[in-house]
């Protein structure tokens, strides 16, 4: 991934498009939607062949929304992140969804448990990412802003009687960017913050 995003950065700089400056900022912003794409890619092959393609990209929706101003723990390789989140959605399929569709009320109860979380936790500032004071605080509140939508979202679709597979799976998403918190926070994967000058 970060050759072929190297390769498409120079591409950019060949044509004028960006400055050399900011090759480096490119590269990673490449790699990373790269590598979001052919990971998502694989999510949504593997929910066809377990005939959840809708309930999956709703999970996905809620995933990375909050994920995205959470942020939380990250597997070292690209690889490795892909296998873990095959894994960890076979699972979720094979073995908790059907016990947690014949529960609705214990998913409801670790919903509102993974909302505490976010809401206590807010954002983990994962050493990729290397917030300052003022972004960490921006992204934690958007974070507790979006966790309470997506609840909200939960319990109106709950209360429409909304099919309970999109909500479990939607349901899934908020836990799981709860869960890499947690994981960020226990295996102290957080980078040092600093003050912005000026």
């Amino acid at each position: 991934m970060s050759y072929l995003a190297s390769i498409l950065t120079e591409k950019l700089m060949k044509n004028s498009l960006i400055d050399f400056n900011v090759k480096e900022n490119y590269d990673y912003a490449i790699q990373v939607y790269l590598e979001q794409i052919i990971g998502f890619s694989i999510l949504l092959t593997v929910s066809m062949l377990c005939g959840f393609l809708g309930e999956t990209i709703a999970f996905i929706v809620f995933f990375t929304y909050v994920r995205r101003y959470s942020g939380g723990f990250h597997v070292r390789s690209f690889h490795g992140c892909v296998f873990c989140s095959v894994v960890t959605y076979i699972v979720y399929v094979n073995y908790l969804y059907s016990f947690l569709l014949r529960n609705m009320r214990i998913n409801m109860i670790i919903v509102a448990i993974s909302a505490f979380v976010i809401l206590l936790v807010g954002a983990v500032n994962h050493p990729n990412m290397h917030w300052s004071i003022c972004e960490y605080n921006i992204s934690r509140n958007c974070a507790r802003v979006v966790a309470v939508i997506e609840v909200s979202c939960i319990v109106l679709l709950l209360i429409l009687e909304v099919s309970y597979s999109y909500i479990l799976f939607m349901s899934f998403g908020l836990t799981l960017s709860a869960i890499m918190l947690l994981l960020a926070k226990l295996l102290r994967q957080e980078a040092i913050m600093y003050e912005e000058k000026g």
